[in-house]
Formats: C-alpha cells, structure tokens, sequence
C-alpha cells in the first residue's frame, strides 16, 4: 500500500517528468525517490540548456512474450516512457526472449507452461507491432553487439535472448549470486504466495527474479539505464536489479511502479480474467486483436467510477466544460480509437455511435441466434451460454437488466421494453440486450 508520506514527497517533486506521472495517476511506488528526483531534475535543465552534448537518463520497461500482442493494460507502462521522451528521457522497450523460456512466477499459482521457440518468435513479431503503436519510430537493436549512440533519443526494442543466451552458469553464479540474498528472495511476495500454496515452486521460476534483476544490471552497465518503469506487481522482481547494480556498479538506479489496470472492484486486465482489449488489429495477420468497435465499446462501457481516472492515465487532458457521464465516456472512448487505430477509425466511431443514439441500428457485434418457434427466454439465454442458469437470469430481470427491441425497417431498433418475467416467450425479430455488453439478435 502506498504511504502518505509517499504523496506528501511526490507534492513536493522537482522534476517535471515525475510532476507529469504523478498528476496524470502513473505512480504506485518509487525507489528513492528524493535522489531519483533530484537527478532527473537536474538532466531536464541540461536538456533544456545544452542538447548538443546532452546524454539522456534511460528508462526501461520489459514484456516477456507469453502472448502475440498486448493488451490496453500494457500500455500504462508505455505510456511512462513515451511521456520522457518530451523531457529528454530514452525509451527502452525490452522483450523477453530469454526470460519468456523460464516464465514470470508472479501472481500465479502454478507453472506457466513453457514455451517453444516457434511461438516465442511469432509473439515477438504480434508484440513488436503493439510496441510501434505507441512507438513508431522505435529501432531494433542488439544491446549486446551494436553500437549505441548514447546522446539520442530514439527509443529502442531489446531482447534478453541476445545476452541471457551466452550467459554460463558458473560465471552468473559467481557474479549474480554472490550479490543477492536469499532470504530477501523467499521474502518476495510473489514466492511467498507461491510456496504457501498447493502447487509446485520449481527452481527454474525461483530464477526468474535473478535474471530480471539481471536485465537491470546488464543494461545499466551497457548503456548507462538506470531506471525501470513496471507494473506494481512486479515491485519484488525489480527490486533486485537495484540491489545488483548498487553491489556491483556502485551506481545509483531506480525503480518505478504504476497500478494496474483494474475494474472498480479490483479485477485485473488480464488475459486470464478475460479482460483482455488487444492492441493490435485486424490488420496484424495471425495476432491477437481487439477492432476500433471493441476498443470503443470497452470503454464507453467502463464504470463511471473509473472514467476521469482513466482521462487522466490515457488521454492526459480533460474534456473541455462540464459534461456528463455519458459525454467524458464516448471522449475517452473515441480518444483510444484515435490513439490504437488513428483519427480516421475514430471518426468512423463518432458517426456509429451518432447513429446508435439517434437511430437505434443494430449492434454489429450482437450474437445471432435463431429460433425455429416462440420459446422462453430462460430457454434461450440459458441454451445459448449467455447466462448460466434460470436464476441468473431472473436475478438480471429483477435488477432491470435484459431488454429487447422490436426490429424494424432497414434493421433498426424501435422502442425498449424491459422483460419482467423469465416465461416470457421470445420470437424472430427482436434484439435483446442482457447488461450493458451482451446482445442477441433472434433471427
């Protein structure tokens, strides 16, 4: 849990990068912070004087490659580094080829099963795609062999694969486990969740954390990063690359951490919960991904407790006046669009979504179910795997949750009428909307 001491330091923040991530909600934790202030300050005034012989602070965040794109989650930390670059900070994006064979053990119960080089390759290639996104001027580099020219800003793809590959394991022991304590390892919240658990803690996952603390190391010692921007479940596994590069570089380094992408009731964006909007689209043949719709529809279906929080972490800047609800929903939703799928996608949401409200036309998205007679709707929704049981189905009717539209000419919608009993019969050429996601149409 973050301190109050933590907030009142970070009102009193020097450096207009830190200023800029903890007004927009980017911070979670911060390793000495008072010291990483302090010299980040102190590099903007070099930039803003002296661009010429200025060297940038580096900054790094990692993705292993269990997925071939990521998802809006991931984008937070992107989004960190995207935003140094305005005040003269380097971007690294480090993909991990090398740590993906081993597997974060984070937040899991269980070993991740492995994965074989074939994938690895394809979801470096969906990933390398999400990256550019954001990124699309970011270079392809080999940290271990090119030469890195160390006064630009240009952002750069890494993988670990290129120097976690030729490590040998007698020299990492040496050098690597001389320097990292044990105990501290077990004290981790991640391996402590895993051996208090029914399940198997190999020794493979227990490396894991060594050899992101590692990445640290090796990329403080090769191109001078010395802070690195995760997600805040990732706090104990970054930790230790500090640890590493204070023993064996007597170099400063930092760590920084931002929340996670959550609902209101704390489910995380994830690919296991199912929360998962893709960055790439129907264009990244063979990846995962999310089209302009769902992007939209994500997000103009987000709880309103959510909304302004997330204005503020994606978009940075408010809506202008004072709108409702509805209005700062569809600003943030068409505002993603334009940033995942460009303004002319966007454009095209703002003309659908006109349309929904004034003209009521159907839902592309909605599941088409035929029906060769009048029957209940318990029967339908329950048969089709829309909801799981008759009483889940009535408790959406008590709470005012399943409508339905007649269809009408050019396959528009007329009036709603709410359902108010799960007996009632369900016939062709109606939409039914169960919540605010799921709708049917009955063909």
């Amino acid at each position: 849990m973050t301190s109050d001491i933590f907030f009142k330091k970070m009102e009193t923040l020097k450096s207009s990068y830190l200023q800029e991530l903890y007004r927009r909600g980017f911070l979670n934790q911060v390793s000495n912070l008072v010291e990483m202030d302090d010299i980040l300050y102190k590099k903007e005034a070099e930039y803003k004087s002296d661009r010429d012989n200025y060297e940038p602070t580096v900054l790094y965040c990692g993705f292993d490659l269990t997925a071939d794109s990521l998802h809006i989650g991931h984008m937070i930390p992107l989004l960190m580094l995207e935003i140094g670059v305005k005040y003269g900070h380097r971007p690294i994006i480090l993909l991990g080829g090398g740590t993906s064979k081993i597997g974060d053990p984070t937040g899991r119960d269980k070993e991740r099963p492995l994965i074989d080089k074939k994938e690895l390759q394809e979801n470096y290639i969906g990933i390398k795609k999400s990256i550019e996104k954001i990124f699309p001027t970011v270079k392809t580099a080999d940290i271990s062999k090119d030469k890195i020219d160390k006064k630009s800003l240009t952002p750069l793809l890494a993988n670990n694969e290129d120097w976690l590959s030729s490590l040998f394991y007698i020299d990492f022991l040496s050098t690597i486990g001389s320097v990292v304590s044990v105990k501290r390892m077990l004290g981790m919240e991640s391996a402590k969740k895993r051996m208090s658990g029914d399940g198997s803690y190999s020794f493979l996952e227990f490396n894991y954390m060594l050899l992101q603390g590692y990445d640290f190391y090796y990329l403080s010692k090769t191109i001078g990063c010395s802070i690195q921007c995760s997600g805040q479940d990732q706090w104990g596994n970054s930790v230790i690359g500090i640890d590493i590069i204070s023993k064996l570089l007597k170099k400063p380094s930092f760590v920084m951490t931002s929340p996670l992408l959550e609902t209101s009731n704390g489910v995380k964006m994830s690919k296991s919960s199912g929360l998962s909007i893709w960055m790439n689209d129907i264009e990244d043949d063979g990846c995962k991904t999310s089209s302009s719709y769902e992007i939209y529809q994500f997000f103009i279906n987000c709880e309103d407790e959510v909304v302004d929080d997330y204005i503020n972490l994606f978009i940075g800047k408010g809506i202008d006046g004072d709108r409702n609800i509805i209005e700062r929903k569809t600003y943030l939703a068409l505002e993603l669009v334009s940033l995942l799928r460009g303004e002319k996608e966007s454009c095209k949401m703002k003309e659908f979504a006109r349309d929904i409200y004034k003209n009521k036309i159907l839902d592309p998205k909605a599941i088409e179910i035929t029906v060769e007679s009048p029957q209940n709707l318990h029967s339908i929704l329950v048969k089709n795997d829309i909801l799981s049981s008759r009483g889940e189905v009535k408790r959406f009717i008590k709470n005012g949750g399943i409508k339905h539209y007649n269809i009408i000419e050019n396959n528009k919608l007329g009036d709603e009428t709410i359902f108010t009993n799960d007996e009632e019969l369900v016939q062709s050429g109606i939409q039914i909307s169960i919540g605010k996601k799921t709708k049917i149409k009955i063909l």
